[in-house]
């Protein structure tokens, strides 16, 4: 069943409808058409243009409930649930009595996995509206979340016994059945109840059809979910579960224009391209295929457009072979470039980039027109770092699509992997004009800054990524770095301290703390941390996500700094061979060395961190000569 279905997504089905709140017309005649526009659009599931609605009317008066309210639903309805959360929490206060909000919120906390939460706001709704039958319903989904099943069938048949002809309780009591393999043969005869009271139930025809499949009746589960599609044409999980289903069918080229409903629904801009083979990077390959294959297949023989489909499919469900093999099917039907991008995207995913790159080199010798080919190109010639080469591609991106601002954002992350600095900066810049708000942008031109030593360069793009992940510590660690390195010690301390006020348990923040007090000859203070450190991490039998090495880095410099200059020495070595050559350690060596007047050795290791371009190692690097 979970390969149609997964148990979570009962629960986030709850989300898919919303409480009716009544309300005066009491607005201005402008005011009214922007709120009934948004109801309408509300209902007719285009939750975006709902959401503006809701927002015009806000603009005029803020304080207007319902229109806060139904903001909220739109939001929830687009997953945007923290938005949803924030207008549900506003209008709970404007409008204190009514139940449907608290409803909302108890779902929201459901489908967010916070059961403590999602029952207490269940609980104020039903004592607020002791009759309500959803009350009671909600509080029965809540219980089987719990698994406390027992509980949930007694909400539930309260449910029917207080109205009978409410279908949303048949049907959870018809979940409860399928999900327990003892009683799951049960199951159909509660759905096709839910059915019987409503026959446009859409909920129904979907859960009666996968207790079919469950029995492996595939034909009568194709017939309960066409029906429901019929009836919900906007819902995307209808199309996706039988998509699948088709493909157990053998029905590919019903499966591929279910799949392709999907993919059109949900259009990826090309500029939220990460070239990391990341799962979004895949939606965007599978999006810009079945776009090429859409225009080009209708001029293929029937049997070799059906072949590529099924292949199309097979990708989709990442059973790579199956797909490679009918790609093959589809060249000896027919010789065409459709069947040897399909192959490249499929080696790609497959993580057999050798043949990717083979494939897609094939598929540019024919069609030079293909973009995300050349984008695929473009990233393997910098792979083998074979710059020339990727260029060729990156130019060719530009002239089939010079508006498009993606081309610009991968050159710049091209140059900065392969340490052209200054080219990256322009290239990320160039593309940072388009969208301010691009991380990857941001950080990786951040890094290319502080490589050039424009350290207060690289802290205004540190700034900015702290805006957008203000949950993100190693932001200020490398905020503090660069104070470091402008010879700005304060403002370094002044960063981590910040840092630590906001993560107080942040082993990493105090180490690296310390490590910057000790530069400020601040030796108690950076004691003091270290010991915190270690009481911490005393207190776990594993810790996750701690950098020993660290912590060990800056006991040696400790040491040092308490003038036990053999002690941190031999302890340096012994966490070298531990470790291995990390640049702090290298640097604390080559520091005690000289106190120890060793200047040959000390050379040593400032000729290996010079190698690595360790920038906390420059000046010493440059008084001593090396």
């Amino acid at each position: 069943m979970v390969k149609y279905f997964s148990p979570k997504s009962y629960f986030e089905s709850l989300i898919s409808d919303y409480q009716k709140l009544e309300f005066k017309w009491t607005l201005p005649g402008d005011l009214q058409v922007e709120m009934n526009e948004g109801i309408n659009a509300l209902d007719e599931g285009n939750y975006e243009i709902a959401t503006s609605h809701f927002t015009v009317v806000l603009k005029d008066d803020s304080l207007f409930g319902p229109a806060r309210y139904y903001r909220g639903v739109s939001y929830k309805l687009s997953r945007k649930f923290r938005k949803a959360e924030q207008d549900f929490k506003l209008v709970q206060k404007i409008l204190p009595d009514s139940p449907q909000i608290l409803l909302e919120l108890g779902d929201l906390y459901l489908v967010g996995g916070d059961s403590n939460r999602a029952s207490k706001f269940y609980q104020k709704a039903n004592k607020m509206d002791p009759e309500s039958i959803v009350g009671q319903f909600r509080m029965g989904i809540l219980s089987l979340y719990r698994d406390e099943k027992r509980k949930a069938v007694n909400y539930l048949e309260t449910c029917n016994k207080l109205k009978p002809d409410y279908p949303d309780a048949y049907l959870a009591l018809g979940v409860i059945k399928l999900l327990d393999k003892e009683t799951k043969q049960e199951a159909l005869d509660y759905f096709s109840k839910a059915i019987s009271v409503d026959s446009l139930f859409t909920m129904g025809y979907f859960w009666r059809g996968l207790a079919y499949a469950n029995s492996k009746n595939l034909v009568k589960a194709e017939q309960d979910w066409t029906r429901a599609i019929e009836l919900n044409p906007s819902s995307l999980l209808l199309f996706q579960t039988r998509g699948y289903l088709y493909m157990d069918l053998k029905k590919f080229d019903e499966a591929f224009s279910d799949f392709k409903k999907i993919m059109n629904a949900h259009s990826i801009d090309e500029d939220e391209a990460q070239f990391r083979g990341t799962p979004l990077d895949k939606k965007i390959g599978v999006q810009n295929y079945s776009s090429y294959l859409q225009r080009h297949g209708y001029g293929l023989q029937d049997e070799t457009f059906s072949k590529l489909k099924k292949g199309f499919c097979f990708l989709i469900v990442d059973k790579y072979q199956e797909s490679i093999d009918a790609a093959n099917e589809a060249q000896k039907s027919e010789s065409t470039v459709c069947a040897l991008y399909l192959k490249g995207l499929t080696f790609q995913f497959w993580d057999k980039h050798d043949s990717a790159f083979a494939c897609f080199n094939k598929t540019i010798q024919i069609d030079q027109e293909i973009f995300d080919v050349h984008k695929n190109l473009a990233i393997y010639q910098y792979k083998l770092k074979n710059w020339k080469g990727a260029m060729v591609h990156l130019n060719k991106m530009r002239q089939l699509q010079p508006r498009s601002e993606v081309t610009w954002r991968l050159s710049g992350l091209i140059k900065a992997d392969l340490k052209d600095y200054i080219g990256a900066i322009v290239d990320l810049t160039h593309y940072l004009k388009y969208d301010a708000a691009d991380i990857i942008c941001l950080r990786n031109r951040a890094i290319a800054r502080y490589k050039i030593e424009d350290y207060n360069g690289s802290n205004e793009d540190y700034q900015k990524l702290t805006v957008l992940q203000p949950n993100d510590f190693t932001i200020a660690i490398a905020v503090a770095e660069n104070y470091l390195l402008m010879s700005m010690i304060d403002k370094s301390i002044a960063t981590l301290q910040d840092a630590l006020i906001k993560d107080a348990k942040n082993t990493t923040i105090k180490l690296a703390l310390a490590d910057r007090l000790l530069d400020n000859h601040q030796l108690e203070e950076a004691d003091r941390l270290l010991r915190d450190v270690n009481s911490e991490v005393a207190q776990y039998t594993i810790v996750f996500n701690f950098n020993t090495a660290y912590r060990d880095y800056v006991q040696c410099r400790i040491y040092f700094a308490k003038g036990k200059t053999d002690k941190s020495l031999k302890e340096v070595e012994r966490k070298i061979t531990e470790h291995g050559d990390m640049n702090e350690l290298l640097l604390l060596r080559a520091t005690i060395y000289l106190e120890r007047n060793d200047l040959e050795l000390a050379k040593k290791d400032l000729v290996r961190l010079k190698a690595r371009d360790y920038k906390p190692a420059k000046k010493m690097i440059s008084k001593y000569g090396v």
